[in-house]
């Protein structure tokens, strides 16, 4: 078996960016298999026997699938799906954003010293609003990760993706930008962190006023929508769109992406098609193994599922006998809401009438389905 092997994590509406890093791959390394988390199946849309790549599945539960969104599904499997790759005996697990493009050979990366190799997002010294923004995003950049079989890069894999398992989210005021702060942390306790300084590889927006020059290995477009062809990245940043992006959206175009791009996430609904809630979300993963009341069935059974005893059913019944009816969801999306917590200060008493009536009001911004509107 190869000692090396790739990985990325994908929903399926990225499958057109793994498609082009798997190409580009296979072009500057051959020898070296890709593997593709799709965090949600192909559901028809594509055939995974025709792809440039295997499909990798994690076996991801029920609880975990139904608990994070889209985006938080796919950053908390980066370490699973490197777990998987070691598990399975490769040596050494490499792990790729799906939105990468090899440019050369990676041989500094696949032969830098050390059980694990992060890469910085900056290699000296920048403008301070660059900084301050790194500061807050994390030293490392999690597109980019390599982390051996052995002893001490497991050890690094159970500590970061521990916490990845439970507070992988992007939340800046508390500290947390998904898997990278993480990533910081996990560096400082394990001593075999090795950190990669080329300046080909792992190069983004957030770099290119220092590394326009180098000669490319890796190139990260973060955030780039090749349907906006204005601009390098969808985040803050004042980067020029350089010919390179012109060449990838080129890449992503031939690779489908315009069809991909609207593959529909198959974890975003109960079974009944009813979206889910953000909230519901939350509540479901706050209230594990804490049940309110009679016949809650919180952590118990399929949570997608909307049939007699489904979680589905108990959102929807009354938090108390009172007229008019207040639901289990409607008053955890209270408590969530500072504003609502504000304008109606007793829900279930003198205040119940008025809260009902804005759960009622269809023009009312809270993302949730009139399904819900009891």
């Amino acid at each position: 078996m190869t000692d090396t092997a790739v990985c990325t994590v994908i929903a399926k509406n990225y499958l057109a960016f793994a498609r082009v890093l798997a190409d580009s791959l296979r072009q500057h390394h051959p020898e070296l298999p890709l593997y593709v988390v799709s965090v949600d199946p192909p559901d028809g849309r594509f055939d995974p026997g025709a792809e440039p790549f295997g499909l990798l599945d994690l076996g991801l539960s029920a609880r975990r699938r139904f608990i994070f969104p889209r985006q938080r599904l796919v950053v908390s499997s980066k370490a699973l799906a490197l777990e998987a790759l070691l598990d399975r005996g490769h040596s050494t697990a490499l792990f790729l954003d799906a939105d990468m493009l090899v440019l050369d050979r990676l041989d500094p990366l696949l032969e830098a010293p050390g059980e694990v190799v992060l890469t910085p997002h900056l290699l000296q010294p920048a403008d301070t609003a660059r900084e301050l923004n790194i500061l807050v995003s994390g030293v490392f950049n999690g597109g980019v990760l390599r982390v051996s079989g052995s002893p001490e890069g497991r050890a690094f894999l159970d500590d970061w993706g521990s916490r990845l398992d439970t507070h992988c989210r992007w939340d800046p005021a508390g500290g947390l930008h998904w898997d990278q702060r993480w990533l910081d942390l996990a560096a400082a306790r394990h001593s075999c962190v090795e950190v990669l300084r080329d300046p080909g590889i792992n190069v983004a927006y957030w770099a290119l006023p220092e590394r326009r020059e180098e000669h490319l290995r890796l190139f990260h477009f973060s955030g780039f929508e090749p349907w906006h062809s204005e601009r390098a990245t969808k985040y803050p940043a004042t980067a020029e769109r350089t010919p390179l992006f012109d060449h990838y959206a080129d890449l992503l175009s031939r690779a489908g992406v315009e069809q991909t791009v609207g593959f529909p996430y198959s974890w975003d609904r109960f079974d009944n098609g009813v979206p889910i809630p953000a909230v519901a979300r939350g509540l479901f993963e706050g209230r594990q193994g804490d049940p309110v009341g009679q016949g809650d069935p919180v952590g118990q059974g399929d949570p997608f599922a909307t049939g007699p005893g489904s979680y589905f059913g108990w959102l929807r019944s009354p938090v108390d006998p009172g007229e008019p009816v207040v639901t289990q969801l409607w008053h955890a999306l209270w408590a969530s809401r500072p504003d609502l917590r504000e304008g109606y200060p007793d829900p279930l008493g003198e205040d119940r009438k008025a809260f009902v009536e804005w759960t009622r009001r269809t023009e009312t911004d809270h993302d949730v389905d009139p399904a819900f509107v009891v």
